[in-house]
């Protein structure tokens, strides 16, 4: 475990047509896209599932980390 604070840097970069690139420190870039039902492509993460999954994930992981 870190002392306080811990600091998350994440940046974006995208151009005016086309999908958006993520990445944070030491992690491998993600290709983002607006979602299919706002006229994205199919099959490419968007923020609504990166939320959605960010969500989901910290359940997980503070359920593993209280159960154990």
């Amino acid at each position: 475990m870190q002392l306080y604070p811990h600091r998350y840097i994440a940046t974006a970069s995208g151009r005016a047509v086309g999908s958006v690139t993520v990445s944070g420190s030491a992690l491998p870039a993600i290709e983002t896209a607006s979602p299919p039902e706002f006229g994205g492509p199919k099959g490419v993460w968007s923020p609504e599932i990166l939320l959605t999954a960010a969500v989901a994930d910290c359940f997980i992981l503070t359920f593993r980390g209280v159960a154990l």
